[in-house]
């Protein structure tokens, strides 16, 4: 049987578990003709510009952070949308809150793409390292703040910060105050170091160490959310 570039497109995004570059699928020896025909047949979907997936009737919500992050590896989910991933929101955004670098410009995920993005621009390089996980979704490394980094990035882009103008505000303070107190549960394993390095390395630890024990204080007296300074 003649082996047909449709495939072998199928057959090495499938082999991959993930989705596949034009210039990945290129090297299998696919063209974008034939990408472009099995898009408009439905066997593989373009799931953003430049990046190609199998299609599934159950897809995550979060395969386009997959989609997102195989376009642009530096790039971290951050804000709501990591807060959503957590469990530390019910709110959902309907755009995706992620943080590239400087370097990285414009990021154009073309038209297929559906959600739409909320991009910010980190300009310190040790904030894609400070409080920055990694979650495997479809096969592809996506990079995340952690929960204490995303509630004390939550603060951060709040009406609370002290530091941020107003057109730069991204979330109400109530987002903040919720997420914080579903981190701050008893029965969640907070790392408590972890969100005070953050806290100090982000700059915020006395601005936002108040609003931390007013509401630890208010879920449960005597339990302490940072550890003594």
């Amino acid at each position: 049987m003649r082996v047909t570039e449709e495939m072998r497109a199928i057959e090495a995004i499938r082999q991959a578990g993930r989705p596949l570059t034009v210039k990945e699928l290129a090297a299998e020896g696919v063209s974008r003709k034939t990408l472009r025909r099995m898009d408009e047949k439905g066997t593989v979907e373009r799931a953003a510009l430049g990046i190609y997936r199998l299609p599934s009737p159950d897809r995550d919500i979060r395969a386009d952070w997959a989609a997102l992050a195989s376009k642009v590896p530096q790039a971290v989910i951050c804000l709501t949308s990591a807060a959503a991933y957590h469990g530390i929101t019910e709110e959902m955004a309907a755009s995706i809150s992620v943080a590239v670098p400087r370097s990285v410009g414009r990021v154009n995920m073309g038209p297929s793409f559906g959600p739409s993005l909320d991009v910010m621009t980190w300009r310190n390089d040790a904030a894609f390292a400070v409080g920055v996980q990694e979650a495997e979704i479809e096969g592809v490394p996506v990079r995340i703040t952690t929960p204490e980094r995303t509630v004390i990035d939550l603060f951060r882009y709040s009406d609370l910060g002290t530091h941020r103008r107003p057109e730069h505000v991204k979330v109400t303070s109530a987002t903040f105050f919720d997420a914080l107190h579903r981190l701050l549960d008893p029965e969640r394993p907070m790392d408590k170091r972890a969100f005070r390095d953050i806290a100090r390395r982000m700059g915020v630890l006395e601005d936002i160490q108040p609003f931390v024990l007013g509401a630890n204080h208010a879920i449960s007296t005597g339990y302490s959310a940072i550890p003594s300074m």
